[in-house]
């Protein structure tokens, strides 16, 4: 359910202390649609039958930056959820023979990433925020087996 995930986005973004404003204009930028779940390799994490994170990546075949949608309710951070879909999702990008894929992610999380075997490689202008950059991500799959 879209609806679900986007507020579970909206609620992960509030924790890094952004503004109302920014919040709803990121969750506009980054809304996930059936469109992006139906390319998407995508994994949610339970707890009591309850959402309380996802990722969700399209791949890219190519150079180019991959979409995804990464987010953990707050109060289920440090709980494990975050490494145990990163796992789930890495394995299924394996047996699809994705090599790498590059991402961008919110500055807040960069360590998270790096932790699991990301390298930060760059970094754009953010679609949300005028005159913040936010980092790209680069992780190799065969790299990190």
């Amino acid at each position: 359910d879209t609806t679900i995930l986007n507020n579970i986005m909206a609620r992960s973004l509030a924790m890094w202390g952004y503004t109302p404003q920014q919040i709803e204009k990121a969750a506009e930028v980054l809304k996930i649609t059936e469109e992006f779940l139906d390319k998407s390799v995508c994994y949610v994490a339970k707890i009591d039958d309850l959402i309380k994170g996802f990722f969700c990546i399209a791949p890219s075949r190519s150079e180019a930056l991959s979409e995804a949608k990464f987010y953990i309710e707050p109060d289920s951070i440090r709980l494990g959820l975050g490494t145990k879909l990163w796992n789930k999702v890495i394995h299924e990008l394996r047996t699809e023979e994705v090599r790498c894929f590059k991402f961008l992610i919110d500055p807040n999380a960069q360590g998270f990433y790096e932790k699991l075997g990301a390298i930060r490689i760059g970094e754009q202008l953010s679609d949300v925020t005028e005159g913040y950059t936010i980092p790209i991500m680069k992780y190799n799959i065969t790299k990190n087996k």
